[in-house]
């Protein structure tokens, strides 16, 4: 067993795939780390996924900083 506190928004977008997919939150989360669990299973693919999750970071700071014109 396996308690789990979300943010709101997290919350809210969970529900909605469940209403969507007609399944369980629990269910979607199970699935979900799951999958997270087999990308982790070995040590070379752990590092290859922290190293695109710094990355998308990266670009989405940068994308946060753009105005409408792209130029800040």
């Amino acid at each position: 067993m396996l308690g789990l506190r979300l943010d709101a928004e997290t919350e809210r977008r969970l529900t909605e795939l469940a209403q969507r997919r007609g399944c369980s939150k629990s269910a979607i989360t199970r699935e979900a780390l799951l999958e997270y669990l087999e990308r982790q299973a070995t040590p070379e693919e752990a590092r290859r996924q922290s190293a695109l999750v710094a990355l998308a970071d990266r670009d989405e700071d940068w994308l946060l900083d753009q105005d409408e014109s792209g130029w800040r």
